[in-house]
């Protein structure tokens, strides 16, 4: 199931700089299409290296309760950022997600959860 782009509930930005930012949304509509997008980081900053492990978090239980957490603070919509970001609690389309996290010093991952 994780591999069809349309099965998936949610997608998360993770550095929040303005140009990673770009970059990561257009890697977003292009491989996963119009999917609900989300930023935990605006809730909790940037906790380092424990970022990751809060974010699957906050999307897994989100998950379970067939929920997407909202993107604290977003109003305007960027017309280069061509993803739905998520400004409100929105329900959840499936029980996967796609959790994306890197540090500007160059490592990066990918995890995909479901919940069950």
């Amino acid at each position: 199931t994780a591999s069809r782009p349309h099965s998936y509930s949610t997608a998360t930005l993770s550095h929040g700089s303005p140009s990673s930012c770009l970059v990561e949304a257009e890697a977003i509509r292009r491989t996963l299409g119009d999917v609900a997008v989300t930023a935990p980081k605006s809730f909790i900053g940037n906790v380092g290296a424990a970022c990751g492990a809060v974010e699957m978090a906050i999307n897994l239980l989100g998950l379970l309760r067939g929920r997407v957490a909202p993107t604290l603070n977003y109003e305007t919509p960027d017309p280069k950022c061509p993803v739905n970001v998520v400004a409100e609690m929105a329900e959840a389309k499936s029980p996967l997600a796609m959790l994306l996290n890197h540090r500007t010093t160059g490592q990066a991952v990918s995890l995909l959860i479901e919940a069950e």
